[in-house]
């Protein structure tokens, strides 16, 4: 469970005493469909800034699993805590990657899938991308939590998934999935899907923020970063509303084919890439 701050900025539409009744409201439950609940609230920035003191007490035993508006700053005492999601990050870039690969419809065996998950969060979905490609390699620092995704894809799929500590080239074209942000040199020739800009590539596509449900859109400010709180929701509530969460924008570094992803990753692998294709920086 984790509580979201509605930060309501210091305005002449609020009172004194109205600012001192929502500084003083208990937070508000809300349930969720599928997972536990999490807390709501509301606090009014007054003049001389957000009473933070106040805001700590009143999140009770949830101070340090706050989800806040990433503009407004939370000091830095040790006790209030912003929470920061990892594993959803890393989530919306496979799913989102898998989203491409079904969408470009491209020959499984003229090219290789390199899904790089150092602290291996995705071993349970790794599966999901056998049926794209000939070849799936894995770069991880814990192997030993793929154990099992190698038996079940040699079992159910009769493919066997390529470990690797560090990332190699391949002699086909390469299509890396960057769970985890990791950036290696090698990799800059190749197409990569990431979270990060830093991830490099020949051609990027950098995932940004995610869609929230109806419902949540109704409670939660825009002012809050809808990563941060699917994932709290996912992380912190065992909530799998946003399991299947894709990133809602996507910035492709080729301009030629800027309209559609799926085009510009065919146009990649099949080898029609060329110098044509002008790349935004990084």
């Amino acid at each position: 469970m984790f509580v979201v701050l509605n930060i309501e900025r210091y305005s002449k539409k609020v009172s004194k005493r109205k600012s001192k009744k929502i500084n003083r409201s208990p937070p508000i439950i809300c349930h969720t469909e599928r997972g536990l609940p999490f807390y709501l609230l509301n606090v009014c920035e007054e003049k001389r800034g957000i009473d933070w003191k106040k805001t700590s007490e009143r999140c009770g035993r949830y101070v340090s699993r706050i989800v806040a508006p990433r503009n407004i700053l939370m000091p830095d005492d040790g006790c209030l805590r912003r929470f920061i999601p990892s594993t959803f990050v890393s989530l919306l870039v496979f799913n989102s990657a898998v989203q491409l690969l079904k969408s470009a419809e491209i020959d499984p065996k003229i090219f290789t899938i390199t899904l790089s998950d150092r602290n291996a969060f995705l071993a349970g979905e790794v599966c999901r991308l056998l049926p794209f490609s000939s070849q799936v390699r894995i770069i991880t620092s814990h192997p030993e939590r793929y154990a099992f995704a190698c038996t079940k894809a040699l079992e159910e799929y009769g493919a066997t998934l390529i470990i690797r500590s560090a990332y190699e080239l391949s002699s086909k074209p390469d299509f890396v999935i960057s769970c985890d942000g990791a950036y290696n040199p090698l990799m800059e020739s190749q197409a990569v899907i990431s979270a990060k800009r830093s991830c490099g590539g020949a051609l990027r596509f950098i995932g940004k923020s995610t869609e929230l449900t109806d419902s949540h859109k109704k409670i939660i400010s825009p002012s809050v970063e809808p990563t941060d709180f699917a994932g709290a929701l996912t992380e912190l509530c065992a909530c799998s509303e946003y399991s299947g969460a894709v990133f809602s924008d996507i910035d492709i570094s080729c301009k030629k084919c800027e309209a559609e992803n799926k085009n510009c990753l065919k146009c990649y692998i099949e080898g029609r890439f060329e110098s044509s294709h002008k790349p935004i920086n990084s």
